[in-house]
């Protein structure tokens, strides 16, 4: 998986803190070079994090980063050695003809490990003179700290999604459209670009009391580009009620699910890449039920909302200044607070027009403004930042800027959250976040504990969501606009994980 390089770096200098004060190096005969080592790495890191932050703007500093990374890959393998031929040492058998050869394998590894060390340290000495990069880089001997806030109004609930009068329209059209339709079956769709709010307009008709009222069967289906027939079947039939144990083909699934489509069923398809999903999977299993169904659809692509052969497709619109206001309002203050609210509502609206109107921008710039001080000052930090001014869309540069606000730890919490497709319940990925060692230890304190301090953290920031099903959080979903974000930065040296066992490969920076 992908790595932030700072917090690599700086995990790195602890293990090898540990292995220059033990009694490995001094067997292995490697301690000295492992010293020049552990020097060389902590002058450079001072560089790392304003390299980081660069490096997505400017081509020199990438390569730097790069470069760096790839000497940090080779620099950890060296150590893995180390450690693997230490124990192989204490496991030798104290025979003097065991002895002898022991000590000629340790001398034949001592000499080629401290060659490739050697090898690393002049690697390292030739970045850290790369003056056209390091004098550009600004020396940073601090480490940013979390600030923890708290509000009456939690960020995460869905009801701060829904401002303005634009989506309460538009929620009454389509609940109209559901109403007045008299077929068998009704087709809906939500069509707009990533990040406009489809999702949160679909969640709107869902929770609404009159669609509760009138359909007994819900179910909600996201639906990934690379989705699973049978799973997509299976949280089907799971949805309405019925039992998936020990069916393993599409027509036993069918077969569950014909008799309980007796009921009204609302069927929500979020995000669908494909039409394929209804018209070639889902259609004929629900049409065979003998109950109305309406079918309530979001993409962000115009050629699928065609092919989907709508009864009606309701175009997401971006939201106006004022409502994007009202949702930095209500995520970053909640209630109360009026005097500051008024003081950095005009810097406020500048940050909105930055996200050209799409929520997600909006939603996740409010997750950064909800830890920064509440003064005009820290704003205009914000609004100013050149993240604003990289040539890419201006979704990309907010989602640059939140990521960049982000601690080291979280970055890397983030990063596997969009590496690894399969993993969606809070237990899963604070297990993972513990054994990949991203969590740092703190005192009187369950590393499980502050593992799930990450989690509402990232929660908090807009970076994740919860599961709407599940109120008390044990389920997450990640936007697939800052999934796709998390890809686009670590696409030179991962691979993408899913629940099914597809794996998406990218090119490996460090293999070659």
């Amino acid at each position: 998986m992908a790595v932030v390089l700072e917090f690599f770096v700086k995990i790195f200098l602890s293990k090898l803190s540990v292995f220059i004060q033990g009694e490995i190096g001094k067997v292995l005969g490697v301690k000295k070079e492992i010293e020049r080592l552990h020097r060389k790495l902590s002058r450079i890191r001072f560089y790392i994090q304003d390299a980081e932050r660069r490096r997505h703007r400017d081509s020199a500093i990438n390569n730097w980063v790069k470069e760096l990374k790839d000497v940090m890959y080779d620099a950890e393998d060296i150590f893995d050695r180390c450690l693997i031929e230490s124990g192989r040492l204490l496991e030798a058998q104290p025979s003097a003809s065991s002895g002898v050869h022991s000590w000629f394998r340790t001398l034949n590894f001592r000499r080629n490990i401290c060659d490739e060390i050697r090898r690393v340290n002049n690697r390292l000495n030739e970045i850290n003179d790369d003056n056209n990069v390091v004098r550009r880089l600004v020396e940073d001997k601090h480490e940013g700290r979390l600030v923890q806030r708290s509000s009456s109004t939690s960020p995460t609930h869905v009801s701060t999604d829904i401002v303005g009068t634009q989506i309460v329209d538009a929620t009454q059209n389509l609940i109209s459209k559901i109403e007045e339709s008299k077929n068998k079956c009704t087709v809906l769709g939500i069509s707009g670009t990533g990040g406009i709010g489809k999702t949160t307009l679909a969640q709107k008709i869902f929770n609404d009391e009159m669609v509760k009222k009138q359909f007994p069967n819900r179910v909600w289906l996201h639906v990934f580009k690379d989705y699973s027939e049978i799973e997509i079947l299976k949280q089907v039939l799971r949805g309405v009620g019925g039992n998936d144990v020990g069916v393993e083909t599409k027509a036993e699934v069918e077969g569950r699910l014909d008799p309980l489509l007796s009921g009204s069923l609302l069927l929500v398809l979020d995000d669908i890449w494909s039409a394929n999903v209804w018209r070639e999977l889902l259609r004929n299993p629900i049409l065979k039920g003998s109950c109305r169904s309406v079918i309530l659809f979001t993409t962000r692509h115009e050629v699928v909302a065609r092919e989907m052969r709508a009864d009606y497709v309701h175009p997401a619109e971006k939201i106006d200044e004022g409502s994007g206001w009202e949702l930095i309002r209500k995520i970053v203050f909640g209630d109360g607070e009026d005097a500051i609210i008024s003081e950095l509502e005009e810097v406020g609206m500048e940050i909105v027009r930055k996200c050209d109107g799409l929520p997600l921008a909006i939603k996740v710039m409010a997750g950064v403004l909800f830890h920064k001080e509440r003064t005009k000052t820290e704003w205009k930090k914000v609004v100013e930042s050149d993240l604003w001014f990289r040539k890419e869309i201006k979704l990309s540069n907010a989602l640059y800027l939140s990521y960049e606000d982000l601690p080291n730890h979280l970055k890397q919490c983030f990063l596997s959250c969009a590496f690894y497709h399969g993993i969606s319940h809070r237990s899963d990925i604070i297990r993972l976040w513990v054994a990949e060692g991203f969590v740092i230890e703190e005192l009187d304190s369950l590393m499980e504990v502050t593992a799930k301090d990450y989690y509402k953290e990232l929660i908090a920031r807009n970076l994740l969501q919860i599961d709407q099903r599940f109120e008390d959080g044990r389920l997450f979903v990640m936007h697939d606009v800052l999934r796709s974000f998390g890809e686009k930065l670590m696409e030179e040296e991962g691979i993408i994980i899913s629940g099914e066992n597809h794996c998406m490969n990218f090119q490996m920076a460090s293999q070659g």
